[in-house]
């Protein structure tokens, strides 16, 4: 039996709930977020959490070669259950036990990286995302999995909803694809994805509604960096603070950001940071 989300538990705590309703008006912030958006939402038959874990692999894809085309190259990218990056992440560890199939896979991911095929990404963020259940060593046995057609589809119809010049990448933004927060307490966090000082978390929610425990995991995630910073599985030493959150709600196309200070004083930011990094350091359940 697998133990339980630590931010899951923390989504669930009375005090810490009782706290956002202190502190946040989450109404207001829904409704100014539903004033706002443009695009129909794209509906799904498939798994959602299936689709959330494939579009989170898919949109990192779609940015990383946006990166490219505007020449913003102050990128890190890698993980260990994304072996496609490969090309531009030449550290990823080959086993004994997993030496054969990988070898294998690389030379079928190299063609599909180097394809002009319209949907290559969506091909690449299934097999990312079958990569992130299974361990590399089970794939020495097992052939690459093909993604469906509806799977291909949807992603490509989430991925022409994204637009990243809403999220304002500034030349001297270091963008982290694969980040992750190590707390000085043991315990290590992975954020979607951090673009300058913001942490951004990826939602495939039917609707755009920020929720109290996107509010909490976000404000989780500060509470730690405002301790120890952010930093790349690729480039460890490319450390980074990070002061606000976003929220990109991938079946609208739409991007929330904000800025903590604008929405709590100084005071109240202390306090919520001291008491859930507490709250993170010493869960009984994690």
């Amino acid at each position: 039996m697998s133990r339980p989300n630590l931010l899951s538990i923390l989504s669930k705590d009375e005090d810490i709930i009782a706290d956002i309703n202190r502190f946040f008006d989450i109404d207001a912030i829904n409704q100014s977020i539903k004033v706002n958006l443009k695009n129909k939402p794209v509906s799904t038959k498939l798994n959602k959490s299936t689709v959330g874990s494939c579009f989170d692999y898919y949109f990192k894809f779609l940015l990383w070669e946006y990166l490219d085309s505007i020449k913003h190259y102050n990128v890190s990218v890698g993980d260990w259950c994304i072996p496609m990056f490969y090309a531009i992440n030449p550290d990823y560890k080959i086993t004994t036990s997993n030496e054969e199939f990988v070898r294998e896979a690389f030379e079928e991911l190299d063609e599909v990286i180097s394809s002009n095929l319209e949907d290559k990404y969506a091909i690449l963020a299934w097999i990312a995302h079958d990569f992130s259940y299974l361990k590399a060593a089970r794939y020495k046995q097992i052939e690459l999995p093909e993604i469906s057609a509806e799977m291909q589809y949807e992603l490509t119809q989430l991925g022409n909803l994204i637009n990243f010049m809403d999220f304002n990448i500034k030349a001297e933004d270091k963008v982290l694809l694969t980040p992750k927060l190590r707390a000085d307490f043991g315990r290590t966090f992975h954020p979607d994805i951090v673009i300058g000082s913001t942490i951004i978390d990826i939602k495939t929610y039917d609707k755009a509604v920020i929720k109290k425990k996107d509010i909490i995991q976000l404000l989780c995630y500060l509470a730690i960096s405002d301790k120890s910073p952010v930093y790349s599985a690729y480039s460890p030493e490319d450390n980074q603070i990070t002061n606000d959150f976003g929220i990109y709600f991938s079946r609208h196309g739409y991007y929330w950001q904000a800025n903590l200070k604008t929405l709590l004083s100084d005071k109240n930011i202390i306090y919520l940071f001291k008491m859930l990094y507490k709250k993170l350091r010493d869960s009984p359940q994690y």
